[in-house]
């Protein structure tokens, strides 16, 4: 099982919340939740009052859930945070994936970067990528993968192959995961603040069309 959005999921008193931002992570322990608002001790400032930041909550024994939410300042001298996103439930990925359309991954060999290879992406997490692609490659090669999401910068990341899936029928193509080796915080930032935004918008649109997304 992939990501699932759950409506459910509740924060309570000493939960422990990941804030993830462009300059590192902060942890943190949540003291309250009331009138919509998490309130939080671990850190003087989770960041920028009005900054949209991901919250990231490890429950054991069931799943990780990310939100997306708002830094809002409360008088006197006091931060909170405000969740703007329904949760969403990852249960056995680290790192929630998504389907991309019109995205293309641009492939270089570590050995020569010079020679490029443009596949179709599948799809993309904070932690790797996928493509089909027709042209020879090994587990455990070593690459540069190039692309660039709708609406943010482009991204150059060290990568390795991780796996090879088998071709599709009719098709010289087959599926190529790439494993991002040590992205660094901004990148990873950058890579989660589109997945949960796009998540949230086509979970907006299929929900109105009143199906979910296959």
């Amino acid at each position: 099982m992939g990501s699932v959005l759950s409506e459910y999921h509740r924060l309570e008193t000493g939960a422990q919340l990941s804030i993830r931002r462009g300059d590192g992570d902060r942890r943190v322990v949540v003291v309250q939740v009331k009138d919509g608002l998490i309130w939080i001790s671990g850190v003087s400032k989770p960041g920028r009052e009005g900054e949209r930041v991901i919250i990231e909550h490890l429950v054991p024994g069931d799943a990780r859930y990310f939100a997306a939410a708002r830094v809002e300042f409360v008088p006197p001298q006091t931060f909170a945070l405000r969740r703007v996103g329904e949760w969403e439930r990852n249960q056995r990925r680290s790192d929630v994936r998504i389907s991309t359309y019109g995205v293309h991954l641009s492939v270089n060999s570590r050995d020569d970067y010079d020679e490029e290879t443009r596949i179709p992406m599948v799809d993309v997490s904070a932690g790797g990528a996928a493509g089909r692609s027709a042209d020879y490659f090994e587990e455990g090669d070593e690459v540069l993968c190039s692309f660039e999401l709708p609406g943010e910068a482009r991204f150059e990341l060290e990568a390795k192959v991780v796996r090879l899936g088998r071709s599709s029928k009719g098709s010289e193509r087959r599926l190529v995961a790439f494993a991002f080796r040590d992205p660094l915080d901004n990148q990873r930032a950058a890579l989660l603040r589109w997945i949960y935004r796009e998540q949230t918008r086509r979970h907006r649109e299929f929900r109105g069309k009143g199906r979910p997304e296959q």
